[in-house]
């Protein structure tokens, strides 16, 4: 009796160890993995935001991702003051105006330049993104941001809407075109990966040539105190997104052709 009763209670466990199982497969067949909640990436007309107006025309944003396009950059500063926003394209010294009012961010790529501009007053256009939210969409952004401005830039993309969205002429949006830079890919790791120096600590392009930005701003009061440029910099979605770039986008990135002219 003993025996039966020690192999009936193995059954007994074996059996509702199996429906156990069973139930949690039912359970997660029933339940689903929830989908990445929707990203809201602010821009304001500006020619240097338009790869990320181009990439949602153009069907090429990562899924759950929609840019909204606001009248002003301080309408754009506003939205992601109240959380109204995950990621917002701005001008450095805007990004630096908003860290220092206390509001967390990152600055996770340096996206244009104006070409030979002074250094201190050129202006330069980042990303911010809030801490913590997923590098790797992150990482899928940059790249159709990447894929977009070479559309822009090199294969002459229709112009005419967009320059009507920026409030311009095809010409002068071509215009404005030769003027601004896009970085590449490459380009904008290397801005915001800190590199060594003999000087001192190792330091990120980005940080280097924004010190003189900080200091102007700060003597305006337009800020309290320095950047702390180690914790507003995060280069690993580029670092990401260089991982995933296929190899013909990793070489046109890298040697890009030149910008095509309007007849």
């Amino acid at each position: 009796m003993t025996g039966r009763r020690c192999r009936q209670t193995r059954q007994t466990r074996w059996l509702g160890t199996v429906l156990v199982f069973l139930s949690a497969m039912w359970l997660a067949a029933c339940n689903p993995t929830p989908p990445a909640p929707p990203w809201h990436i602010a821009v304001h007309p500006w020619v240097g935001y338009e790869p990320l107006v181009l990439a949602q025309e153009m069907g090429t944003l990562p899924p759950a991702m929609r840019v909204v396009e606001l009248a002003s950059s301080n309408e754009t500063l506003r939205a992601f003051r109240n959380g109204l926003i995950e990621v917002a394209a701005l001008t450095l010294d805007e990004a630096l105006r908003l860290a220092d009012e206390g509001e967390a961010l990152h600055i996770v790529a340096a996206l244009s330049d104006s070409a030979g501009a002074d250094a201190v007053l050129s202006r330069v256009d980042v990303m911010v993104a809030r801490p913590g939210i997923d590098g790797q969409r992150l990482a899928a952004l940059l790249l159709a941001w990447d894929s977009a401005h070479q559309q822009l830039t090199h294969v002459s993309a229709s112009q005419t809407w967009l320059a009507a969205g920026v409030d311009l002429t095809p010409a002068q949006y071509q215009q404005s075109l030769e003027v601004l830079r896009f970085l590449t890919l490459p380009e904008m790791h290397h801005r915001l990966q800190p590199t060594p120096s003999t000087a001192g600590p190792a330091e990120a392009p980005l940080a280097q040539s924004g010190r003189a930005m900080g200091g102007v701003l700060q003597s305006l009061g337009l800020i309290r105190q320095p950047p702390d440029w180690p914790s507003l910099l995060n280069p690993i979605p580029l670092a990401m997104a260089l991982a995933l770039q296929p190899p013909s986008a990793a070489a046109l990135s890298e040697n890009p052709p030149p910008a095509r002219k309007q007849p």
